[in-house]
């Protein structure tokens, strides 16, 4: 697949020898006049790099390229200068702005070509870098449990499986074997959700590093975050026979991320929710829609957290172990919380009165 390269320069004349000399290289190019035009192409597909003018009306090359630098999606974006300012100071402010090149008009095509070529070679290290880091993640002990750990669980499961729907003689033996066997099944489930959840955090972990991924994953939408958030807080509450105490006040609307994402963000704190609140409490769901974001807020009765525990969500924490018999790492928590920023959203934990706890998401919203 071609790579694409975003050219912006005021000068029709310059637009259109660029956009064909890199067409004959195999790119493929998109043009803009201004700052302006270039941010409507960037919010509708991304650019694998920018060629970009420094003067320019409206928005200038400067103000552009702050512009993506704030966005943790587009920052990463390759970005090259080309200007008519040729004095060090120019140069350096172009490159403090995080510009990969500076060139200065007039240059040629061949210099910009080699300047392409090493921008390109440089991301495609860093992408075989991060394959080199997720092959070690994956192999190390202390982030990726091995994979024979899945094979006694298989077992241990299906074992259970057996011994639940089989039928002893003695009636009072079978309901011991049951309940034992009911046991064993429980702990093994937990366990194996454990080894997918530490899997799944290490790949969180390594996608902030791999702009390129991150992109392609920050294009994913949902166009019915409440069907899911509703569907996802149902099934919960009839697993923890709770559906009375479940209060749901929705709205609809589409969310920048993917449909995976969406669920798992939700499946972890609702559990939590319910985890850590009591028999007979509320657990209420309510969203909505401000300006750019699709709100989702679950709120429910019971241990609460501090200010400090609150700072400190991380991969092993759970809060009030010593007072409270919930299992749990605490790490489903920060997988929710990672995956949000990892699509630019962003999860709040607050505490609005004793004992309750407030758990607050954004999620850009979809525009048509």
């Amino acid at each position: 697949m071609s790579k694409s390269i975003l050219v912006v320069d005021d000068d029709a004349t310059i637009r259109e020898v660029l956009r064909k000399g890199l067409e004959r290289e195999g790119f493929e190019v998109i043009t803009a006049c201004d700052g302006d035009e270039a941010i409507e192409y960037v919010n509708r597909q991304l650019p694998d790099l920018v060629i970009c003018d420094v003067m320019m009306p409206k928005m200038n090359g400067y103000k552009f390229r702050d512009y993506l630098r704030r966005n943790v999606v587009t920052a990463a974006i390759p970005f090259i200068f080309l200007t008519a300012k040729d004095s060090k100071a120019d140069i350096r402010k172009g490159m403090s702005m995080g510009g990969d090149d500076y060139l200065t008009k007039p240059f040629r095509f061949k210099e910009l070509l080699q300047s392409i070529h090493a921008r390109f070679q440089k991301q495609e290290a860093l992408n075989i870098l991060n394959e080199k880091k997720l092959k070690t993640l994956r192999d190390n002990i202390g982030y990726a449990l091995p994979h024979e750990l899945r094979t006694p669980l298989t077992a241990i499961i299906t074992g259970t499986d057996f011994l639940l729907a089989g039928e002893l003689q003695n009636p009072e033996d079978d309901q011991k074997v049951k309940k034992v066997a009911g046991m064993i099944r429980k702990g093994a489930q937990r366990l194996y959700r454990l080894i997918q959840n530490y899997e799944l955090y290490a790949k969180v972990e390594l996608m902030f590093s791999d702009p390129e991924k991150r992109r392609e994953l920050c294009k994913l939408s949902v166009s019915n975050a409440a069907t899911i958030i509703q569907y996802i807080a149902q099934r919960k509450a009839t697993q923890f026979k709770r559906p009375h105490d479940l209060e749901l006040r929705l709205v609809n609307g589409g969310v920048m991320i993917s449909e995976e994402g969406m669920t798992k963000v939700m499946e972890e704190l609702v559990k939590n929710a319910f985890d850590f609140s009591s028999e007979g409490t509320n657990v209420i769901i309510q969203s909505w829609l401000e300006d750019e974001w699709y709100i989702c807020q679950i709120t429910n009765q019971g241990v609460g957290m501090t200010p400090d525990q609150i700072a400190n969500i991380g991969a092993f924490m759970q809060f009030k172990r010593g007072q409270h018999e919930q299992q749990g790492s605490g790490l489903g928590l920060t997988i929710a919380k990672r995956l949000l920023e990892l699509h630019e959203g962003k999860l709040q934990i607050s505490n609005p009165a004793e004992g309750q706890t407030c758990v607050t998401i954004w999620l850009r919203r979809k525009m048509d």
